[in-house]
């Protein structure tokens, strides 16, 4: 069989845009896109070339760029998404506006977000649903103080009261699960959709109060679980939550959990006072006998315990007097290396930097 060139792939996917008379009839490109791939650069210089052209060549241009973004293995984000803003700016068409915000989307770059933010306004839909998908891949936590930053936040609380249940879920889902920001404006618009009339929007509500170990998440956890939800996700809500009221519904599902029993050990762990009490005489125990052993080296070293709002791990952090750390590792994964025996995992830590124990 003749291979395509690239002009032979993109011609055919382009007779599909002008024929199509709704955004899934597009999707019969997909084959052809994906066929353009391996021509890199000279795919990705066409598909830029494209957004210059008529309404067609720009749907085509974008949907080639989302393709080409998914996954980014090239690093071509950030020039995508200045030429993606470019056409953002005057695009009016609800189809092109549908492509333009996916794409962006896909660039992860923060470049988008303006762009993006607008996009969350727009009549249709099916953009709002797309820009509820893509604000968190463009927010990076390092810019959260950043206006624009601070304003996708805002639009992502605005999406969350909208009237399509899906854009809803998805911009309840962002906020929920993947920004590492908390407020309590925040706090209050996931709260608000605790009482969704969609179980899937509640759920994703009760999870980010959890990450964020809001209290208030309790008692809806609990209920959700007594009818039956558990899941990967309701197991990692009850162990951010580590509130010894969920013991009881937790422990119901213990005999009979087939799923994930690694996670229901550790919900049960975090919300069980007496396994908690034991967890921190261990880490105190560890790092007294890693200080310790830390003391005999001619450089002077410190460790310490270190844990984030957004991560339930508590690490072991091991720096030199110039506050560089050399070393990182998870408490829990440390105790398992060494059998629950401080000595050794001490010794184990030394051999990772290095350092032969004495």
């Amino acid at each position: 069989m003749t291979e395509l060139t690239l002009g032979q792939i993109l011609s055919r996917a382009q007779e599909i845009v002008r024929s199509a008379s709704s955004p899934y009839e597009y999707e019969q490109t997909q084959q052809f896109l994906n066929d353009a791939k391996p021509f890199g650069r000279e795919a990705f210089d066409a598909a830029i070339q494209l957004l210059d052209g008529d309404l067609d060549e720009k749907i085509l241009g974008c949907d080639l760029l989302s393709t080409l973004l998914n996954p980014d293995n090239n690093a071509w984000g950030h020039e995508a998404a200045a030429a993606l803003v470019h056409i953002s700016d005057d695009a009016s068409d609800d189809d092109l506006c549908i492509f333009v915000t996916r794409a962006l989307g896909l660039s992860n770059d923060p470049l988008s977000l303006p762009s993006l933010i607008r996009m969350a306004e727009h009549r249709s839909s099916a953009v709002r649903f797309n820009a509820a998908c893509a604000v968190p891949s463009c927010w990076w936590p390092e810019n959260a103080k950043m206006p624009v930053e601070e304003k996708a936040v805002s639009t992502l609380m605005s999406l969350m009261q909208d009237q399509d249940d899906d854009v809803r879920n998805w911009a309840t889902f962002g906020i929920a699960r993947l920004l590492e920001v908390d407020s309590s404006q925040i706090r209050k618009a996931l709260k608000d959709r605790l009482s969704d009339h969609r179980a899937d929007v509640r759920l994703e509500a009760i999870y980010g109060l959890a990450r964020r170990h809001d209290l208030d998440a309790v008692g809806p956890l609990i209920e959700v679980m007594q009818q039956g939800c558990v899941s990967q996700l309701t197991l990692e809500a009850a162990r951010n939550l580590a509130n010894e009221s969920l013991l009881e519904v937790l422990r119901n599902f213990a005999c009979s959990f087939d799923a994930d029993v690694t996670a229901l050990r550790k919900a049960l762990d975090a919300c069980d006072p007496i396994r908690q009490s034991e967890s921190v005489v261990k880490m105190s125990q560890l790092l007294e006998t890693l200080t310790e052993a830390l003391s005999v080296l001619n450089e002077q070293h410190s460790a310490y315990l270190h844990s984030t709002l957004f991560d339930n791990e508590v690490l072991i952090v091991v720096s030199n007097r110039n506050e560089e750390d050399l070393a990182i590792c998870s408490f829990e994964a440390l105790l398992a290396r060494a059998h629950d025996d401080s000595n050794k995992a001490a010794s184990l830590v030394l051999s990772d930097l290095g350092v032969k124990p004495t």
